[in-house]
């Protein structure tokens, strides 16, 4: 069976769940346990997230005084994944650059994901006018010195992995990637 007929039977499971359920007034726990599983599955396709960091005049004077500062944003879901992104920026080799940085948190689905999480994904630096500007990086291959970022979150979140020298702070100025006191970042996972 192929993708687009496993999603509209699913769809269709679905659909006559929720409509026997209003017929018969009321859901009986079978039903609910259904619908539910059958919502939470669907709602795991989601491969990205987008997140506009807002804030960067702060964070680069952070960072001058300090060598470095950071960003994080909500945790969000993807792809069943509960995570979040960072934005860094820091001082390297006398040049501030901003680090963009993809962490697993715990959640909801833990029990029913893949441990270590192994699923090659991308990050975005998006230009907000030219879609052929946008920056991005790929990660595939995790070694095992990284897995520790990867491994099923006790509590919290994981500490993040990415790129450190994205793009350097003067050139995503001159490149208008900044605009209003923000960057927009969007992490994509390619299952």
């Amino acid at each position: 069976m192929g993708f687009l007929q496993r999603v509209s039977v699913a769809c269709l499971l679905v659909a006559c769940t929720l409509v026997d359920a209003v017929h018969l007034g009321k859901e009986s726990e079978d039903q609910a346990f259904f619908t539910t599983k059958v919502l939470r599955r669907t709602t795991r396709q989601a491969t990205e997230k987008e997140w506009r960091a807002i804030g960067i005049r702060e964070l680069v004077s952070n960072a001058t005084e300090e060598g470095a500062a950071a960003l994080l944003s909500e945790e969000f879901v993807v792809n069943g994944y509960t995570g979040r992104l960072q934005l860094q920026v820091a001082y390297v080799k006398e040049q501030l650059w901003l680090g963009v940085f993809f962490g697993l948190c715990k959640g909801p689905d833990d029990e029913s994901l893949v441990w270590p999480f192994k699923t090659p994904y991308s990050m975005t630096l998006v230009h907000p006018t030219t879609k052929r500007w946008n920056i991005t990086h790929k990660v595939s291959y995790f070694s095992l010195d990284k897995l520790l970022h990867f491994k099923r979150p006790k509590h919290g979140c994981n500490k993040g992995r990415g790129f450190e020298n994205y793009i350097s702070l003067n050139e995503a100025e001159s490149y208008k990637y900044v605009v209003d006191d923000s960057v927009l970042i969007e992490v994509k996972l390619h299952p």
